[in-house]
């Protein structure tokens, strides 16, 4: 524990008073006390490649205030992150976590797949209908 003098202005008094106080020195050198652990915020994102094995490509948009032109304009950020068990598909809606490096570009990891994108599979017909409704249809 250390002294530190500190001044303090009370509203009743006109002259500053020095108050004595304990103060822990890990608690007055940061803001997080305790075992609390200082991490990034998560973002939400869509993916938009997951071509190489456990990473993809997530497109992070932002909105800011301009206050020349008084509107907001819409960045949108990319960021490589972890996929462990490659789930992953283009177009998925995902929640990422920041993490130590993985590599040069990844600094993220899944944590969870909020919305999986709808991929279209054209409908399959079996091909002998098709030929015999064919060969059926010039019986004139």
């Amino acid at each position: 524990m250390f002294a530190v003098l500190l001044p303090v202005r009370f509203k009743d008094d006109f002259d500053s008073k020095t108050v004595i106080e304990n103060v822990n020195y890990w608690s007055c050198r940061s803001p997080f006390v305790g075992l609390q652990e200082e991490k990034m915020k998560q973002v939400v994102g869509m993916v938009v490649s997951n071509k190489m094995q456990k990473s993809v490509v997530v497109a992070v948009d932002r909105l800011f205030h301009n206050k020349v032109y008084n509107r907001y304009v819409k960045r949108t950020s990319k960021f490589m992150a972890h996929d462990e068990h490659n789930l992953c598909n283009i177009g998925d809606r995902v929640r990422l976590d920041s993490s130590r490096p993985l590599s040069k570009c990844k600094h993220w990891v899944v944590a969870e797949i909020l919305k999986k994108a709808r991929i279209y599979t054209p409908p399959s017909t079996p091909v002998s209908q098709n030929v015999s409704s064919s060969s059926e249809a010039p019986a004139s």
